[in-house]
């Protein structure tokens, strides 16, 4: 199972106005969740969303999709705002989904916690 041990106090950066919210925040395993962001300054199309385990480094995403076509096939739009569906995994358990910069691990936004049930 997945026990918090810890958490952070909560960071805020001010140069950034990007939000990426994930919904809803409760579904069962292989049930879609809608991942929305807006508010992208400097947008690319090598943008990505990656779903991730709470406090897991950049690096250690579970999946990934392109944010402007919502596939692992890059397009070619750069995205201030836009939303894609997500089939989440069947294994129980906390995520989220970090949106990233140009193909790199640099986070734009990350989203709220989405609770799979499995």
């Amino acid at each position: 199972g997945y026990t918090v041990i810890a958490t952070s106090n909560s960071v805020t950066d001010s140069g950034s106005t990007a939000t990426l919210t994930a919904g809803p925040a409760s579904v069962a395993g292989g049930q879609s969740v809608t991942v929305s962001w807006s508010g992208v300054a400097n947008p690319t199309s090598g943008d990505w969303i990656g779903l991730y385990h709470p406090g897991d480094a950049n690096t250690a995403y579970l999946d990934w999709v392109f944010a402007d076509s919502c596939t692992k096939t890059n397009g070619t739009n750069a995205l201030a705002s836009g939303s894609c569906t997500y089939t989440m995994p069947a294994t129980a358990g906390t995520y989220e989904f970090r949106l990233l910069a140009n193909n790199g691990y640099t986070v734009i936004a990350t989203s709220n916690s989405v609770t799979d049930s499995g």
